[in-house]
């Protein structure tokens, strides 16, 4: 596989964090700078996948209901609404329902 060289700009906690690990693990900095890359960039790529696969699930879900129930009419925010209002005004005042 073909190696690219290529320039970062660290603030010194970054590359003090960098040294210290490469030095620990008798790394280079650069080998540890492009294995952590790459466990960003596979992190992000799966990631990416598991929301794919989230959206597809959420398709399929949507034709299965709209298979079993239809497509739903109406505003059912707005009527619940309505609903749960005349059914706290049962109950703060009887007397005005009637």
């Amino acid at each position: 596989m073909a190696r690219h060289v290529t320039q970062l700009s660290l603030d010194e906690e970054q590359y003090q964090a960098l040294a210290e690990l490469a030095e620990d693990q008798r790394r280079t900095v650069p080998d540890l700078v492009g294995e952590l890359i790459g466990l960003g960039l596979e992190h992000l790529q799966q990631r990416g996948s598991r929301k794919r696969e989230a959206l597809a699930q959420l398709g399929s879900l949507r034709r299965d209901l709209r298979a079993r129930i239809g497509v739903v009419t109406g505003e059912p925010v707005a009527e619940a609404r309505q609903v749960r209002e005349q059914q706290r005004n049962e109950i703060l005042d009887p007397a005005r329902v009637r």
